[in-house]
């Protein structure tokens, strides 16, 4: 499963420098399609994946956060670098 994410994950940077100025739906699908041809896929798992990678990017886009203790930790050490860690 680890192999999948990977793969997923690999697939939506890629899907950022070959279609730079495509929307997100259609790099999605870009992204979907690519999936399609490393393992079949039925119409559950495919929702899946799309609900994966708008998880992804809200946490890139720091719309989520998972752990706010890290997040805060991580912010106060770059804004005090000096004494960081």
């Amino acid at each position: 499963m680890s192999n999948i994410v990977n793969e997923l994950v690999s697939l939506m940077v890629q899907a950022n420098i070959e279609l730079p100025k495509a929307k997100g739906k259609d790099k999605k699908k870009w992204v979907l399609n690519k999936m399609k041809e490393i393992i079949t896929l039925d119409n559950y798992f495919e929702d899946l994946i799309i609900a994966f990678i708008d998880i992804i990017i809200d946490v890139e886009n720091g719309k989520l956060v998972i752990n706010k203790k890290v997040k805060t930790s991580i912010f106060n050490c770059f804004k005090d670098f000096k004494n960081c860690c």
